[in-house]
């Protein structure tokens, strides 16, 4: 599974040199949609600059591939407190659970940028640990079998 990062370092290798449209683009574009369902504007506009073509072109080009154009959806941020209250009550766990089932590591996004997954050293609640925090809500008592739970409840 690809990582956003690892299409703008294709769109970078790609258009070294290039100046105008190039059929690299549709390659892009596809491998986008591939992975991520559709292209958000983000791209779009890195591969206007990177390849130096115009706005038009590249909408045109996605119109003719009928390639879904996504909004830019903002990553909930979860934090696992791995602090050693929390990690004597088994947040490591938790945290292992919730890097395996979104497939990401510490500071990472999702493919999908939903989620970015992060560490959180202690939240001050020790007493009801393991604590989870995914955007605003916060989450006590925390167990493996929770995870799938917390996820699902924030997509």
């Amino acid at each position: 599974m690809k990582k956003r990062e690892d299409f703008y370092k294709d769109i970078d290798i790609f258009s070294r040199g290039a100046k105008g449209f190039s059929p690299f683009i549709i390659d892009i574009l596809r491998g986008i949609e591939r992975e991520f369902g559709g292209v958000d504007k983000d791209y779009l506009v890195y591969i206007k600059e990177k390849f130096q073509v115009e706005e038009k072109e590249i909408l045109d080009t996605v119109k003719m591939l009928n390639i879904k154009i996504m909004e830019i959806v903002e990553a909930k941020e979860i934090r696992v407190c791995l602090g050693i209250h929390c990690k004597a009550r088994g947040s490591q766990f938790v945290y292992e659970e919730f890097s395996k089932r979104l497939g990401v590591d510490e500071g990472e996004k999702t493919s999908d940028g939903k989620f970015l997954l992060n560490i959180q050293r202690c939240f001050a609640k020790c007493n009801e640990g393991p604590n989870v925090k995914v955007a605003d809500k916060f989450y006590s008592n925390v167990r493996v079998e929770d995870v799938k739970k917390i996820i699902d409840e924030n997509i």
